[in-house]
């Protein structure tokens, strides 16, 4: 009672205080109603009230909750405006958040609202955009596919419910559709992402593995180049292509199968002979003992063969449990060509020879099974037919080591084991193999060094080891080999320097060591009189051209290389020589003209060097020049007038000179039919590329005819500089 009489007189005060006064709207009124409860006034009103010590339970309230109804608009306008978000006093918080800055300095009007959404809770927080309206769609496209499914699991149930009328069930049973055609969309999609996602890790995990074998089987010198490459090895164009090496002898043909072969008065041979003769080849129990390696194979096919077929001696029974071996070892059944293996008489086998020797002993001398499609491993027993003298298993799919057994075959005088996967070091397999002549491992994945143990064959007349991974310093041993006639060390990572002793080496034909990492000068092979072919591109070596004093020198490759200095001019007395390359050098002298006395000479190639001078006007006697190259370098002069009369010439490239004056093609130059090739741009020329060269329809043809006017008219040129 107390409270309420308290209540009906402050609102009679405010009845009071209403009659005749303006709205003040910056002291706190709202819809033009004076607020007494200012900050001030209310405490004024509660200090003359109850004293200092008076408290009223109403001021426990926080403004900001909802409060009673009988509480005004202006007394809960008074209250947010005394408590603000941050907890201090805002007397115009309601105003600035809800009606703008402009509040305080307009009046209220009679007809202003108080807002739809006002409350407590809301006075001080900005204003809110309403929620935007759901479209009313049956399924929107980014829904899942479980919620679609519940939204179909709803219209089934519409479906069932015969309150609806047709209309409405019609559309229903559309949208149904529709949702079930947008379900198997999204499940397709679904499992189609799945699916490149399961596509792309696989082709990952291959591409990954395609790199490491990459990188596997990449040269030691590109995975560990050691020394930066010489700008010079790059690859600058296609240049003077190396011819093959040197033919190797041809195989012994196999002996004609005779009379002597049948030969078998001598006892048959038990089951008990078979294994000591077999244990004494393979003494490893394990490996006879599993029936998928080759030696058990082979020892199977043994023991059956003993029931049908009467040997004589125990040397053929090692024999053909050795060659059995090799045929499981090699997928024999996956042979191009394994006739008779297995059956009858083992020299009537294909690929292999044999020899009548003391008391008709047959004995297997010959095995040429080359470019056999033979897969696999070369097998230890193979070293156990000591009568071996030939091996020819080149140009196959065989992978491993050479197995160190091979060192027993002291009558092995031939051993080409190239073209193949053969890995491992050569180690000192073929030090005791004196009778060694050709010995060919070229074409493989051999690492290590050279065995010096290679000197003491001296009987050693062609030793090729070329592409190979091959490591180390060219062997010094190998000087010693007096019969030595070819050697192919190319496409390895050799270092150090070549010795002088090389050049000395009477006996040697060819000796190809380019593309390596050897450096140092070049020796002089004045004393080499029967060299035909020296290739030693592809290095770092330095200094001057080293002269070569043999008549019959036909090949001479010592480009991309760091040689400086001039050309020789005993050059012109290599009568029969017929290649000349000296490309990407650091030559810096002029042509001399004695080149034009190496009449046979068919390929020149000087470019990528700092030659000056003119051209010789005597290279028109090189009547069978095929290719001329003198290409960047910082020749002068006008232009030759006579290529004309070079017939068999088919690729010119003089461009990148400072070749100078008018081009004088003469009309001979239609004549040239095997011209493929003419490059002359940048340099000073000016004239007409006339219609004797278009004729020719050649495959690069090249001049400065850029420009407007060009410097050079060629209608027909293939690019234009």
């Amino acid at each position: 009672e107390k409270r309420k009489k308290q209540n009906q007189s402050e609102d009679d005060d405010d009845d009071d205080d209403d009659d005749g006064e303006e709205v003040d709207v910056r002291r706190g009124s709202l819809f033009g109603i004076r607020n007494p409860f200012t900050p001030t006034s209310l405490g004024r009103d509660i200090s003359t009230r109850g004293g200092s010590n008076y408290r009223n339970d109403e001021m426990d309230i926080d403004p900001n909750d909802d409060l009673p109804s009988r509480w005004n608009p202006a007394s809960l306008v008074t209250a947010a405006q005394s408590k603000a978000p941050n907890g201090k006093t805002d007397k115009q918080g309601f105003y600035r958040n809800w009606m703008g800055r402009d509040s305080t300095s307009r009046r209220a009007n009679d007809d202003e609202q108080m807002p739809e959404n006002f409350n407590l809770q809301s006075i001080g927080k900005p204003k809110q955009k309403p929620p935007r309206p759901r479209r009313n769609m049956p399924i929107l496209r980014r829904q899942g596919i479980g919620q679609a499914e519940h939204e179909n699991s709803g219209l089934e149930m519409v479906k069932d419910d015969d309150s609806y009328n047709f209309s409405i069930i019609n559309d229903l049973n559309n949208q149904y559709l529709m949702n079930e055609q947008l379900v198997e969309k999204r499940r397709w999609k679904r499992e189609r992402r799945r699916l490149c996602i399961v596509l792309l890790i696989t082709f990952g995990i291959f591409g990954c593995l395609s790199l490491f074998m990459s990188r596997r089987n990449r040269r030691p010198e590109e995975e560990n180049p050691g020394n930066p490459p010489h700008p010079t090895q790059q690859k600058i164009d296609d240049g003077i292509s190396k011819s093959e090496p040197p033919a190797r002898p041809l195989p012994l043909s196999p002996i004609e199968p005779t009379d002597w072969l049948e030969v078998s008065d001598l006892h048959a041979i038990t089951a008990e002979e078979l294994q000591y003769i077999v244990n004494k080849i393979t003494p490893d129990a394990s490996i006879l003992g599993n029936p998928s390696t080759p030696q058990s194979k082979a020892l199977e096919w043994a023991k059956n063969d003993m029931n049908i077929y009467n040997v004589e001696v125990a040397s053929r029974v090692a024999q053909r449990y050795c060659l059995a071996t090799l045929y499981y070892a090699t997928n024999g059944t996956g042979w191009q060509t394994n006739a008779n293996w297995g059956n009858g008489h083992e020299c009537e086998w294909y690929g292999v020879g044999c020899e009548a020797g003391e008391n008709n002993v047959v004995s297997v001398t010959y095995l040429d099974l080359n470019s056999n499609r033979l897969d696999g491993t070369i097998p230890r027993e193979v070293g156990y037919i000591t009568s071996l003298e030939q091996i020819h298993l080149w140009g196959n799919n065989l992978v491993g080591s050479i197995p160190s057994t091979l060192s027993q075959l002291v009558k092995l005088h031939t051993l080409y084991l190239d073209k193949n996967h053969l890995d491992g070091e050569m180690a000192d397999t073929f030090d005791k193999l004196e009778n060694m002549k050709h010995l060919d491992l070229s074409g493989n994945r051999l690492r290590g060094h050279i065995p010096h143990g290679l000197g003491s064959l001296t009987n050693l007349r062609d030793l090729r080891l070329s592409n190979n991974f091959l490591t180390s310093t060219f062997p010094v041993s190998l000087i010693s080999l007096s019969n030595l006639q070819t050697l192919l060390l190319d496409s390895n990572a050799i270092s150090g320097t070549l010795p002088s002793l090389v050049g000395e080496m009477r006996s040697l034909v060819t000796i190809r060591i380019h593309e390596n990492d050897m450096k140092g000068k070049l020796p002089s092979f004045t004393d080499a009189e029967r060299l035909e072919e020296a290739h030693f591109d592809g290095n770092y070596f330095t200094g001057p051209i080293p002269h070569f004093g043999s008549p019959r020198l036909r090949e001479l490759y010592i480009g991309q290389n760091a040689l400086t200095g001039s050309i020789p001019s005993n050059i012109g007395n290599l009568v029969k020589l017929e290649i000349l390359d000296a490309n990407a050098n650091k030559l810096n002298s002029t042509i001399p003209t004695s080149i034009s006395n190496a009449s046979a000479l068919q390929f020149l190639d000087l470019s990528h060097n700092k030659l000056s001078g003119d051209i010789p006007r005597g290279f028109s006697n090189l009547l069978w020049l095929h290719e001329f190259r003198l290409d960047h370098n910082r020749l002068r002069g006008r232009f030759p007038d006579w290529f004309g009369t070079m017939e068999r010439l088919e690729i010119v490239h003089l461009n990148n000179n400072l070749l100078g004056g008018d081009l004088d093609l003469s009309l001979e130059m239609g004549d040239l039919d095997d011209l493929l090739e003419f490059a002359i741009e940048n340099n000073d020329l000016s004239g007409v590329v006339g219609e004797a060269m278009c004729d020719l329809l050649l495959d690069v043809l090249t001049a400065d005819c850029w420009g407007s006017p060009p410097r050079v008219d060629c209608s027909c040129c293939t690019e234009c500089f």
